[in-house]
């Protein structure tokens, strides 16, 4: 007895579509605090926070921290072009001055 495949079957399209949707609900569920079936999210509350504050092994030295956060820089195709001057004054001193 041969079966003939009938046009109700899963394109992939309709796949991912159908998989996106199931994904995107828990992920929702997750972001609200619901487990999948809508109950409280009690269990994840028992879990550890390994992200939060603890004693560390040795006594802290620093007082305080300064942050740097330098926004630009060179572009990332500047950095890889072939530079020749740059390696012809390779073990050279600078010929400019730096202040």
């Amino acid at each position: 007895m041969r079966h003939s495949l009938t046009k109700t079957s899963l394109g992939r399209r309709d796949f991912f579509a159908r998989t996106g949707d199931g994904l995107l609900g828990l992920a929702l569920a997750q972001l609200l605090g619901r487990d999948i079936f809508g109950g409280a999210a009690e269990a994840s509350e028992a879990l550890p926070n390994n992200l939060a504050w603890r004693q560390g092994h040795h006594p802290a030295k620093a007082t305080s921290v300064i942050q740097l956060f330098m926004n630009g820089g060179p572009s990332q195709m500047d950095l890889f072009d072939p530079k020749p001057v740059l390696n012809r004054m390779d073990g050279k001193p600078y010929p400019g001055n730096v202040e």
